[in-house]
């Protein structure tokens, strides 16, 4: 059951982002931001119905300075995620923000929980640094998106990775002393919101609002954003399971499942050199997590 379960968390992530990368393509990233983590919002009540009590909300409200926190944090995250899907094809997205992050956590983990790194771990970061630098060299051929030089988004990317690894930090301690379940839902709403208040805030500075869409449109966004729900109860329940470090390194699978489902859905095809750029870098975060 614990493998089930584990396979069904980057199946549950990665196809959430493909359904939705049609539509964050086509609308304003900070809309798309808001309406993906309300949509959340519902579909995450019936399971918070079935598997949460009065004195897990209870419990979980005590942590509110680092729940917003972080949903302000991975709220940033989202919208640059929504803004650069627009001009990379979801396989070079995705090798770049799992490697990223997978480094970063464990780099800080090391500054901040004095985790010290083994040499097989300074290895494996280093083999996954080098395939990102080598995919970050090559052109993509997608021509129905408009930017040709992925290396000049590589800060953007990187500053995402940077927001998310510091948001999932805040929230999984948050999700270790109370209900994760709560933790998770009040996490995924609040990047919503903030999502919102950031639309607010560029409409009062003379920008746009939020984008306007039909009502069908959203329905559409919350049953493509729902196999996260998917992805996160797999996730909470094969961590009782099983090892946490053998459960991350199976999550890395969300970026090969997200370049396939690109490929099938949106002809988003990758050279050899990209394919190899992208199993090095797999590779590297497998061997990272393995050896935790």
């Amino acid at each position: 059951m614990f493998w089930i379960l584990a396979l069904l968390v980057p199946v549950g992530y990665a196809t959430q982002t493909a359904l939705l990368l049609r539509y964050g393509r086509a609308h304003d990233p900070v809309s798309m931001g808001m309406y993906r983590g309300l949509s959340l919002g519902l579909s995450f009540l019936p399971v918070l119905f079935f598997v949460v009590g009065p004195e897990d909300i209870r419990q979980t409200l005590q942590f509110w300075p680092q729940i917003a926190l972080a949903s302000v944090l991975v709220g940033i995250t989202v919208v640059l995620s929504f803004y650069v899907m627009k001009y990379l094809p979801l396989g070079i997205l995705t090798a770049w923000m799992t490697s990223l992050k997978v480094t970063l956590m464990s780099l800080f983990g090391m500054y901040f929980f004095q985790e010290i790194l083994s040499p097989f771990q300074v290895i494996f970061i280093g083999v996954t640094i080098l395939g990102i630098v080598f995919l970050s060299l090559q052109k993509h051929h997608a021509d129905h998106l408009r930017y040709k030089c992925p290396k000049r988004l590589f800060g953007l990317v990187f500053f995402q990775a940077l927001t998310l690894a510091i948001g999932v930090m805040l929230i999984a301690d948050v999700a270790r002393q109370a209900s994760s379940w709560v933790a998770g839902y009040l996490w995924e709403v609040g990047i919503g919101l903030t999502a919102m208040f950031c639309a607010f805030g560029r409409q009062l500075s003379g920008g746009a609002g939020i984008e306007k869409i039909p009502v069908a449109q959203f329905w559409r966004i919350l049953l493509y954003s729902s196999p996260t729900v998917l992805g996160t109860g797999a996730f909470f329940l094969a961590s009782t399971m099983g090892p946490i470090g053998i459960l991350t390194a199976v999550a890395t699978l969300e970026m090969v499942i997200g370049t396939l489902l690109a490929w099938w859905w949106y002809h988003e095809r990758l050279n050899q050199r990209q394919w190899a750029a992208i199993a090095v870098v797999f590779l590297g975060i497998l061997g990272l997590k393995l050896f935790s």
